[in-house]
């Protein structure tokens, strides 16, 4: 089955899993060996419906929080979009598109998903983070609460209610809860700078370029937002790789 993917994360994912991926998007980057060889057709939020229907795909691959659905209303492909909040939902959006797709290792994937869902880690310290890249300051003694922080002008954060937030839970991370919105807005002085680590992405943001102001902050480290944010087999390394080091089963 020939299909384009126009979510980066799920890219990576079906490469892997040896399905035919024919088109993908600007940001698909990884596995680097394979990506120039696929034909970009535009980015997360646009598409070249030509370049598209010249690729005679089988399959668009979406998802509802990365595309927009006119993606879903366009040209009569066949389209399957992935609704992914959680480690749980990544697990039934695996298995079914390994039926839909007729990929074992796809849902092997999605098993795995769904015994991740389940795990809580707790075994860290603030110092050797998971996925840390660059410890930027230290102050904090014991589990507090982690703000993890995805963008600037305005300040943005995730909140529990999202993917980052399940990987968080899953190592144990005490991510500072909330229901308003999935990435809220805020300012530092919201949070008490004695209880408060904050968890830089490395992206979207370019926070490993344009380092903060961290005078008001007194913990702080920039980590990998990929290795956080990409659902799929790049998030599940992630986790399977820091759990068999802190020996937790899963």
């Amino acid at each position: 089955m020939r299909v384009i993917s126009m979510v980066p994360s799920l890219t990576e994912t079906l490469l892997e899993a040896g399905v035919n991926v024919v088109g993908r998007t600007r940001y698909c980057i990884h596995p680097q060996g394979l990506m120039a060889g696929i034909p970009e057709v535009g980015g997360t939020k646009d598409i070249n419906w030509n370049l598209v229907k010249s690729l005679k795909p089988d399959l668009l691959i979406l998802d509802q929080e990365e595309n927009p659905e006119r993606f879903s209303q366009e040209q009569g492909l066949a389209w399957f979009a992935t609704h992914v909040k959680d480690h749980a939902s990544l697990a039934t959006n695996l298995d079914q598109l390994g039926d839909l797709l007729n990929n074992s290792q796809l849902k092997i994937w999605g098993e795995l998903a769904g015994r991740l869902s389940k795990v809580r880690c707790g075994h860290f310290s603030w110092g050797h983070l998971p996925g840390l890249l660059e410890l930027w300051k230290n102050e904090i003694k014991g589990p507090q609460q982690a703000v993890y922080v995805i963008w600037k002008k305005p300040w943005m954060r995730v909140s529990s209610e999202t993917f980052i937030g399940s990987t968080m839970k899953i190592l144990g991370l005490p991510l500072v809860r909330d229901g308003i919105t999935n990435y809220p807005e805020f300012q530092f002085t919201d949070f008490d700078a004695d209880k408060s680590f904050f968890l830089f992405s490395s992206e979207p943001y370019p926070f490993q370029k344009q380092r903060p102001d961290l005078t008001a902050l007194r913990g702080a480290a920039l980590v990998d937002g990929e290795s956080y944010s990409w659902f799929g087999i790049r998030n599940l390394r992630f986790l399977e790789n820091y759990l068999k080091s802190q020996g937790q089963s899963y």
